[in-house]
Formats: structure tokens, sequence, C-alpha cells
């Protein structure tokens, strides 16, 4: 994905005087982790990328700039020398010749191509190529080229010639081209994977083998475009974080689901399976097809309850999933409900609802987890002990106080990469004593550095948390908003109450962490240890039987129901006043509800009205999870 220097950024006559907004917007796209910048003589702009390159630091092989000649196409060798000359550059990875324009005959393009190809030949330019070709220009100029590698007849022309494409105005559907026969496609598109219609363009362009070139002078909007580095347009969401193939307990039971025509491909990580309303994923009836939202709508005070009707605005007030982690998630804070509702005014694109999403996770194996701080004194011994941790500490404070763990955090994320890795480095030369009981780190960083990088920030956070991350089989957590934390690996029932929002700033690609300052400011500093984030659980006075007990987390969207039955046993669930959702885990059985039965085996999901018992009778072990609210 590249960030564009012309069209917004255009300038006409003299090109001696320097637009500042433009360099402070280059400089802006490269720190959010643009580092395909793309530049052209005739837009007037190169000396503000020169000097926006020079400012932001950024180590030059880790950057691909572009420029492109027409105006002084007749004398190219003098044009790549006047270019890197206001690009403050020794060299460009990539120049390109503008347009076709200036040439009259095939000759003439013949002629500048092999000019070009000197310019390649003397590293001025690591790769050469050419801008607004159509497939005469370009078979004319390949007639005598020795290096060479839109429309389809164009793109397949480029693909059989090996000839990478760029696509100038990917965006051009959504911002100028409306109403047009894509609209109702990026809308759908849009909605499905909640993100805006613009990254649906552009990661359509990426999912083609095109590299898209876009542009913006807001920073917010930059960070959106790249997010559409993080996920593709396919059928089913592979977050990279998932488990591969039938070692992912989610793709297990989406394979059992009836209706799904879900099949495992054993080279695949399959992450999430979600069970709920929700619009990117909604659960749809088994005999019609039709998704639950709707039929919500069309009977809500029957299924809701009028209660739930008023209290939650007529939807399911959670979301319940199963998660298969084999590496850690993403270090992420959900906003509360006061923030949301600001960050959803602000920029609905990237915040979409207005709700808190305070969380369970429930373990169904060992299950590892970032998700209580340490106790102050031992970061205090940490981070005021070793020399290189010493330059995260703001000041030299008294005590280490809640305050005082917000700056560290925010000097950790606000750390070059360089930075990052050093200390790193730094650390793994200490000796197993030194450390003492928080030896663990010795074997934790490498970990996790091998999972994402040496760079990441999310590696030194993980040294504010409780110690190793703790093994919580056959447990629960409950997660409040505004509390940091990052799943590491197993498999979990996790539930959440309805919300899409989501502060990202560790464990992920720096295109897709969020606003450093934004994520300090709403973190809170509790639980201290790896106990207190514990969900227990209760009876339930919804069991007949005795079989089901409860989780019950401090929030009023949702509780958690687990029957487990032996063969040959049965439960029922007394009826509740209000809509459930539930999962067999494992086992089989009959469940019957309103009169009827049904079959119910692992992998099954039901909802369940308000107002409905529900009996289970078990054939062999049989697991079910039960999300309600009332």
């Amino acid at each position: 994905l590249g960030y564009g220097t012309g069209t917004a950024w255009y300038k006409g006559g003299d090109d001696t005087d320097i637009d500042e907004k433009c360099k402070e917007a280059i400089k802006t796209a490269i720190k959010l982790g643009f580092h395909h910048i793309d530049g052209a003589e005739v837009y007037n702009t190169e000396r503000e990328l020169g000097l926006a390159i020079k400012e932001s630091e950024v180590a030059r092989e880790k950057l691909f700039v572009t420029t492109k000649v027409i105006k002084n196409i007749g004398d190219i060798p003098n044009a790549i020398d006047m270019s890197l000359k206001k690009l403050q550059l020794d060299y460009v990875d990539l120049y390109l010749i503008h347009s076709p324009d200036f040439a009259k005959s095939d000759s003439d393009l013949q002629t500048a191509w092999a000019v070009m190809e000197k310019v390649r030949e003397s590293g001025k330019a690591k790769s050469i190529g050419v801008s607004n070709y159509k497939v005469p220009q370009l078979t004319a100029t390949l007639k005598t080229a020795t290096h060479g590698g839109h429309d389809g007849e164009l793109r397949t022309y480029m693909r059989e010639h090996n000839i990478a494409a760029e696509a100038y105005g990917p965006l051009v559907p959504i911002t100028k081209a409306k109403p047009g026969p894509c609209d109702e496609i990026f809308a759908a598109l849009a909605k499905k994977y909640y993100v805006s219609e613009g990254e649906i363009a552009l990661r359509w362009c990426i999912d083609q083998d095109v590299v898209p070139i876009t542009t913006s002078a807001k920073e917010w909007r930059m960070s959106d475009y790249l997010r559409c580095m993080t996920f593709k347009l396919t059928p089913k969401e592979n977050y990279p974080w998932g488990k591969k193939g039938k070692s992912s307990l989610s793709a297990v039971l989406c394979s059992k689901t009836p209706g799904t025509g879900f099949e495992i491909e054993e080279d695949k990580e399959y992450a999430e399976m979600w069970l709920g309303d929700y619009p990117i994923l909604p659960a749809k009836d088994l005999k019609t097809g039709k998704e639950l939202h709707k039929i919500l709508d069309e009977n809500k005070e029957q299924l809701l309850g009028k209660t739930c009707v008023q209290k939650f605005d007529g939807v399911l007030p959670y979301l319940p999933k199963i998660l298969s982690i084999s590496k850690a998630l993403p270090l992420q804070i959900h906003p509360n409900k006061k923030l949301s509702e600001e960050l959803h005014t602000k920029n609905p694109e990237k915040f979409p609802d207005p709700n808190h999403k305070p969380e369970i996770a429930i373990a169904l194996g060992p299950f590892e987890v970032f998700a209580g701080w340490k106790d102050q004194r031992e970061i205090e011994s940490l981070f005021g002990g070793f020399e290189t941790l010493q330059k995260f500490v703001p000041g030299k404070p008294t005590k280490f106080d809640h305050e005082t763990l917000k700056q560290i955090c925010l000097k950790i994320l606000q750390a070059s990469d360089e930075d990052v890795a050093a200390t790193q480095k730094d650390l793994a030369e200490i000796s197993r004593e030194k450390y003492g009981k928080q030896a663990y780190i010795l074997d934790l960083l490498p970990r996790l550095q091998e999972q994402y990088s040496k760079e990441d920030p999310g590696n030194l956070v993980a040294l504010l948390y409780d110690d190793e991350p703790p093994n919580l089989e056959g447990d629960a957590i409950y997660v409040p908003a505004d509390a940091p934390h990052a799943y590491l690996s197993g498999d979990i029932v996790e539930c959440m109450a309805r919300s899409n929002n989501v502060l990202n700033t560790g464990f992920c690609p720096r295109a897709d962490r969020d606003d450093i300052e934004l994520f300090t400011s709403a973190l809170t500093f509790g639980p201290h240890n790896a106990e207190e984030v514990k969900l227990g659980t209760r009876k339930t006075d919804k069991s007949k039987n005795g079989k089901t007990t409860e989780y019950a987390p401090p929030m009023s969207e949702f509780n958690m129901l687990k029957t487990c039955l032996e063969s040959g046993e049965t439960e029922t669930i007394r009826a509740i006043a209000g809509p459930s959702v539930l999962i067999a885990t494992s086992g089989a059985g009959k469940l019957t509800a309103d009169g009827q039965t049904h079959d119910i085996k692992e992998g099954y999901i039901f909802f369940v009205g308000q107002g409905v018992e529900v009996t289970y009778d078990a054939s062999s072990g049989l697991t079910v999870y039960q999300a309600y609210a009332e």
C-alpha cells in the first residue's frame, strides 16, 4: 500500500516554496507505517518528500520511494539527477516514465526505455517502469527492452509479461463515481468486515496483486487505510493468530455445525467461531437460512421479552464466540461506555458503535493470558533495578503509582524500533540469578519475539503483567472495559457485551496500532494479580437437577451457564426471562424445548427465546455453554 504525494498535493508553477502541510502529512504517513511513498517531478512535491524522509529519521532501506519523469523526458539522465537532489537521496527504488504521450512513434518509446535501462544500470534506480501505458505502448516498448518485468486486457497482458501493476485511483468508485455498479457490493462488504468502503477498495486491489496508491491529510484516515493490510476479502476470516487445521477447536466445532458446509483445510489458521446476531457474521436459521437479527427484528417481544427489548434496544446484548489461539492476540483495551460514545461520534467508521465491551473467557483446556498487572513493588524492582529499563521511568518517582505505570507504558509504546530491540538484547544478557522470581522473562521474550518481532513494543509492556502468564485450565477470567489484555494460547469460550470497539497497540503490525496517547489515557491499572482476574462459578437457580453452574460477571449484559452431564444424565434449565444462545462443545444427546425434541451434538448451536424451558438428555458426556440475558 503506497502513499501518494500528487493529486491533493499537486503544486503548479515554481517548486521552490515548501508546502509544510504536504511535508507534515508525508511524515505522518511514514510514522504510521506507509513505507512505500509515490512521487513525481510533475507534482512539484519532491522537495517536500525529501525533507519528510530526512526528518522522519527512518532508515533508508525501510522505505520504497518512487518518482516519475515526464517534464524532462528528453533528458532522462539529467531528470533523475535533479529528482535525486530534491529528494536528498542517492537512489530511488522505482523510476517511471509518467506517460506515453510524449512519443510520436514506437521508436520514441523504445529510445526512452533504453535510456531508462541505463539509469537502472547506474544504480540511481533499483527498478524502472512505466505509467499510463496501454497494451500497444507496452508491446512496442518490450520489443527492444532488455529489462521488463486497468482493465482486464491490460492486467492479463501484464501478468503474462511479468509486469507488476500499481493503481493510482483505487478509491475512485467510492469518492468520484457514485452512483455506480459496485455501490451495493462495497456497502455489503464494508458491513461484513466492519471496515470502511475505502478499505474494501484498497484490499480488493491488493488481493488482485495490484499495488494501490492513496493519500490523505488526515491521520485517522491514513491509519484506517492501513487496516486494509490486516484482512483479506475471503468468505471466511483466517486470523494469523489462530490454530491451524484440526488443531483449532473453533474449526472443528464449525465443521460439525449443521448447515455451514464448512470444511477444514490443514494449512489454514482458524481463530474464531461467532454464535450471535452481530452484523459481520450473523447466525442463520438452519431451515430457512434467514439471519438471526432479522428474525429478532420481526419478533422482538416474543423472543427477547419486553424487559430486554427496553433494556437493550431490541438486540442480543452479548456476542458469544469460540476462540482458538496459537500466538498472542494484539495487546488491546476495549474503551468504556463514555469513551466509546465519544469515539463513535468523532469517527464512526473506526468505532462502529457507542457501547462498551467487557468480556469473559472460559478455558476449554490449557489457557495462557496477559490480564493482570504485577504488584507495583515488583514493577518498581524490575524497572528501577535494571538500567536498560530505567529510561522508560519518568523522572525519579519516590514510589510507583498508577500515573507512573501509565507513563512507563507511554514511553515504551513511543520508543523507536531500535530502542525496543536493543532493550530486549540487554535484558537477554542479564543473568537468571539477578532476575530472581522474575527469571521467567528470559524464556518469555524469545517466545514473543518469534511470534511477532524484536521491535514490537508489546514485548516490553508484557513485563508489567503478573509474573508468568497463568494457566487457567477449566477456569474463567473477567476483563473489564479499559483493562489491557492479550490472550496468548488456548481454546476458549468468549462472551462479550455487544460491541466491536477496540484499541490495539502491541503484538500486531505497526499499521494496525492505534493512537498511543489515546490508548494510555484510557488505561486502568487494576487488577493487580492473576488471581484478581479469575471469575469463579456459583450454583444457579436456573438448574432443576444441579448439573449446571453459572458464571456471573459484574455487568448487566449477560451471564453464562455451563451444563456438564455424564451418559444417561438429565438436566432442565428453567425458563429465563430473556434470550439465550447455546453451543455444545462436547458429547451428544437430545434437547427438548417448547414441545419439540432435537439432536444436540458437538458443534450444534441453538437460540432459545425468552420464557422457554430447556431439557438435556445426554447419550454421551455432554457439555453445553449457554449465554443469556434477562
